[in-house]
């Protein structure tokens, strides 16, 4: 692979509101170029919500765990599981589980579980009693960039018109793993010229992804191809077919501290460009989310 030289960064990419073909939940609020993005609270996926009855129990007898397990978002959850962590001194007899269950948008799972206190218990004791939800989802970004040939970058120059194309749409879905982009050089570009696209991924929910981390072929970032050349990446290993049908698919990468380390890959604008064009990189991030979550309940002789 071509070792890259990183440059300087210059401008971030501007957040416009509008519509975009991005799959799932709803897109960042309009930001500012240079200024960064807006700040706006992660929405949840998932919601649980868990009512233990009763809350008081006598030693020996039944307790019930009632949950409910909402998809509170506009995508579908795959694989959601929901798994006992920590039981405190209670006895789960008879579990209604979730493995591995889909849940589609506003759809709901309303699993009991049954636990039995122990009888040797003489003094009041409080119980937190933990559990863990997991799923799996997919985060998007999709942004644009634009090139001129030299003749029509001149004219525009020269008509005071370049302000007016330094505007680039950046739209992404608002989900606890978030895709930050960014490219190093200012709209718009001379055809000829190369630059680079910087990203990583952050964790920006209450859960964390699954210590796993991101498997080959969960990042990949497709771009546009008719208008531009790959040169290659750094920081993250790619595919062997790094490139084929205007594609990068990553390998292993590690999740550390919520975050990927940032990646940069080169791109050349194609050496013709016929006046004016845009191109669209897209990204997609597949990964594992997990919530941990508890609930309390007290054994009363």
């Amino acid at each position: 692979m071509k070792k890259i030289t990183f440059l300087p960064l210059i401008a971030s990419l501007m957040l416009l509101s509008g519509c975009v073909n991005l799959p799932g939940a709803e897109i960042s609020d309009v930001g500012l170029l240079g200024l960064g993005e807006p700040e706006y609270t992660v929405p949840e996926e998932i919601s649980v919500a868990v009512q233990a009855v009763p809350g008081n129990v006598r030693p020996g007898r039944r307790m019930e765990a009632f949950f409910d397990i909402d998809n509170t978002g506009n995508t579908t959850l795959e694989n959601v599981r929901l798994d006992d962590v920590d039981n405190c001194v209670f006895n789960l007899q008879e579990k209604e589980g979730i493995d591995g269950t889909n849940l589609e948008p506003l759809d709901k799972k309303s699993p009991t579980w049954t636990f039995e206190a122990p009888e040797n218990v003489t003094m009041d004791k409080r119980c937190d009693m933990r559990y863990r939800v997991s799923y799996d989802s997919t985060a998007h970004a999709l942004f644009n960039v634009r090139a001129l040939s030299e003749d029509e970058y001149i004219t525009r120059e020269k008509a005071g018109d370049l302000a007016g194309l330094s505007d680039v749409r950046y739209e992404k879905t608002r989900t606890p793993v978030e895709i930050m982009a960014e490219v190093s050089e200012e709209q718009p570009m001379i055809e000829g010229e190369s630059f680079l696209v910087h990203f990583h991924i952050e964790n920006k929910g209450d859960g964390f992804v699954d210590e796993d981390g991101f498997k080959q072929g969960d990042i990949r970032l497709s771009f546009p191809g008719d208008i531009l050349d790959l040169y290659g990446c750094q920081e993250m290993e790619v595919d062997p077919n790094n490139g084929e049908n205007n594609e990068i698919i990553f390998k292993d990468i590690d999740f550390r501290n919520g975050r990927t380390a940032k990646t940069s890959c080169r791109f050349s604008i194609d050496e013709e460009i016929d006046t004016s064009e845009t191109g669209t990189f897209r990204m997609s991030v597949d990964y594992r989310y997990v919530n941990d979550g508890l609930f309390e309940v007290s054994i009363v002789p």
